[in-house]
């Protein structure tokens, strides 16, 4: 049901991302963010549970992150985006290699402030 509801996003994202030009700091942040976050609920998905508390509130997390990341974007500079962006290394989404469940646990241990700041960020009337 996740996957659906992330392919579901991805593709109303799509249009405005796809299109010609390099990607502004804006909207660099943004999709950071956003692949950020797919990696909590993808990976460690009590962590994000705890943080966003509710499937509302992480609705109105990507409802944020999708107003925020309404920009064009070369599809080329986005692919070399997501490539580098700490997730897909850690997660194995760069094609090379799957990671090993102690990574995995030290990722979402080190990287959950981001996830707390992503919430307070794009979680409409300051609600957590």
């Amino acid at each position: 049901m996740k996957l659906l509801k992330t392919a579901l996003l991805l593709a109303a994202l799509s249009p405005a991302l796809a299109a010609a030009g390099p990607i502004p700091a804006d909207c660099r942040t943004a999709i950071n963010d956003f692949i950020t976050v797919q990696s909590f609920v993808a990976a460690c998905p009590y962590i994000a549970e705890s943080e966003i508390r509710t499937k509302t509130r992480i609705r109105h997390i990507y409802e944020g992150l999708a107003r925020q990341s309404a920009c064009q974007a070369d599809p080329a500079a986005l692919a070399e985006l997501r490539r580098k962006h700490p997730a897909a290394q850690v997660f194995g989404a760069d094609g090379k290699r799957r990671a090993s469940r102690v990574e995995i646990a030290a990722y979402c241990r080190n990287q959950r402030p981001e996830l707390a700041r992503i919430v307070r960020q794009y979680n409409p009337e300051g609600r957590r």
